[in-house]
């Protein structure tokens, strides 16, 4: 079942794969009203750990989400 994280996480990898930097695509999340888990707004330092969690597959919830968004 696709939960709103997963639609924030495709969303935050598509910005990413089209060569967008961290403090622009927080501004696009922010805009278009995505947050974080926790309910906050993101900044270009949570999008730049995220991204790099991601790269090294380190557990987290965000990373759980990121599997489910890029799964197909």
């Amino acid at each position: 079942m696709i939960q709103p994280i997963d639609i924030t996480i495709a969303r935050l990898h598509a910005l990413h794969l089209e060569g967008i930097g961290a403090k622009e695509i927080a501004t696009v999340l922010n805009t278009e009203g995505h947050r974080t888990l926790r309910g906050v707004k993101f900044t270009q330092f949570v999008i730049n750990k995220l991204l790099c969690n991601f790269r090294l597959n380190a557990p987290s919830r965000y990373t759980v989400a990121f599997k489910r968004a890029t799964a197909s």
